[in-house]
């Protein structure tokens, strides 16, 4: 099988220590909607609602990758290191669960030099016959 390389846009929102879910905070949760698990009927509440602290997200089927960036830029095949952009913190107070997250920092300074900035964000899938 030939691997398909996938880039992946995303919009990063920090979610503080308070459990303020992002529906909650101006967000786009998910709004009460359902989702299936192999596991029985469907489910109530967001996927943040019904994992906390992440704890068995990457086992839902509503859910295509997950990293917690607990081990870096590991499960990405780019970037593999920090970028001017991105960078992975180290901050247990401030990560949603464990001790990493994903930071995006864009100034205005660095969309006046450059309006169309790209995290370059890439992840490989097989492809599925």
């Amino acid at each position: 099988m030939r691997p398909q390389t996938v880039a992946l846009v995303f919009f990063l929102s920090a979610c503080g220590s308070d459990g303020v879910s992002s529906s909650q905070d101006g967000g786009s949760g998910n709004d009460g909607a359902s989702t299936r698990t192999d596991s029985g009927p469907p489910v109530s509440g967001s996927l943040s609602e019904q994992y906390p602290g992440d704890v068995g997200l990457a086992d839902d089927d509503a859910v295509i990758f997950f990293d917690d960036f607990e081990s870096g830029w590991g499960r990405w095949d780019g970037p593999s290191a920090d970028t001017k952009y991105l960078t992975i913190e180290d901050d247990s107070v401030r990560a949603n669960a464990g001790t990493h997250f994903l930071r995006s920092t864009v100034t205005f300074d660095d969309l006046a030099e450059d309006q169309y900035i790209s995290s370059s964000t890439r992840v490989s899938f097989d492809q599925v016959d």
